[in-house]
């Protein structure tokens, strides 16, 4: 394939404009002159024509021409997009690739959490570590054993062990182990969310003493609140102080904390409501009343129109 570059410019020239030839002046005729005469007009005749004559400006004309230029230019047009077959071939070849990647850093993972999770249990449970307790006897001895067993399996028939292999066996270590260290967790910090409950009572009632619009029954509500929460946290801490380390608690650190947070919320509910409105007498009592009072005024007013209209008693021994 080809193509035509065309190029237009304008040019400005410069011409020299000619001048009009000068005049030929005419010769006087020559007169006869004497010899010395002659001599002397000779003279002055070569110095005349020594001296140059006047140069005359030269002028000139600007002329504006266009001028174009074309050229030729050669080049070949070359798709960059592959055909859909080779993409196709590249896209599976791409997926394969991520494939054998995954597969390798799969087995990787699953090698390295067997290894950790086989040195940290290994470390708790045997004697003085942290979760020494947290587990029955009777399970903890042939637990460790196993623990220790792979330990050397890793490094030695394990080297190379399929990964369903890795990952059964961490996942049977785990179904001992995570108890384990959920009881751990919890006698260890189940009395710092008793103290965070006890902190919080206080924060309540201090928060109730400076809202004065509370009334008797909101106060008495809050108390409620607060016994129920406190009834709840006693026998956390007695089931704490009470059971067997290597017993499932019958709580859960969630529990505790959702407790307290559901406590304090309802407090806040209270905190929040609106001033009761005083209370009205109702309307039948009122109309009672009202009808009650207007018997009594008729009925004096009766009295007093009875006596006025009633006859003096007079004494007949008044008379004479």
């Amino acid at each position: 394939m080809g193509a035509e570059l065309a190029e237009e410019w304008t040019v400005e020239e410069k011409i020299p404009i000619k001048a009009p030839a000068a005049p030929k002046k005419e010769e006087p005729k020559k007169e006869e002159k004497k010899e010395g005469e002659a001599e002397n007009a000779e003279q002055a005749e070569e110095k005349k024509e020594a001296q140059p004559e006047p140069a005359t400006e030269q002028k000139y004309e600007i002329k504006t021409r266009k001028k174009t230029q074309s050229s030729n230019i050669q080049f070949n047009v070359q798709a960059h997009a592959l055909p859909p077959n080779t993409r196709k071939e590249f896209k599976d070849l791409e997926d394969q690739l991520n494939l054998d990647d995954r597969k390798f850093l799969d087995y990787k993972e699953a090698r390295n959490d067997l290894e950790s999770y086989t040195y940290d249990m290994k470390n708790n449970i045997c004697e003085y570590g942290s979760m020494e307790h947290y587990i029955e006897e009777s399970i903890k001895a042939p637990f460790l054993a196993n623990l220790l067993q792979t330990v050397d399996w890793l490094y030695g028939e394990g080297e190379n062990a399929p990964i369903e292999e890795l990952r059964k066996r961490y996942e049977d270590f785990r179904v001992i182990g995570e108890p384990a260290r959920a009881r751990y967790r919890f006698y260890t910090t189940a009395a710092d969310f008793v103290s965070v409950f006890e902190k919080t009572v206080v924060k309540i009632y201090a928060k109730a003493e400076t809202i004065t619009t509370l009334t008797e029954d909101q106060r008495k509500l809050i108390g409620d609140k607060i016994a129920v929460g406190k009834e709840y946290f006693d026998k956390v801490n007695v089931e704490v102080q009470t059971k067997k380390k290597y017993e499932d608690p019958s709580y859960k650190l969630d529990d505790l904390q959702k407790k307290i947070d559901a406590v304090m919320a309802e407090c806040e509910a209270i905190f929040k409501a609106p001033p009761p409105k005083p209370k009205e007498a109702p309307k039948e009592e009122a109309k009672k009343e009202d009808q009650q009072q207007n018997a009594d005024g008729s009925a004096d007013v009766d009295m007093k129109d009875e006596q006025a209209n009633k006859e003096p008693d007079v004494n007949p021994s008044e008379l004479d």
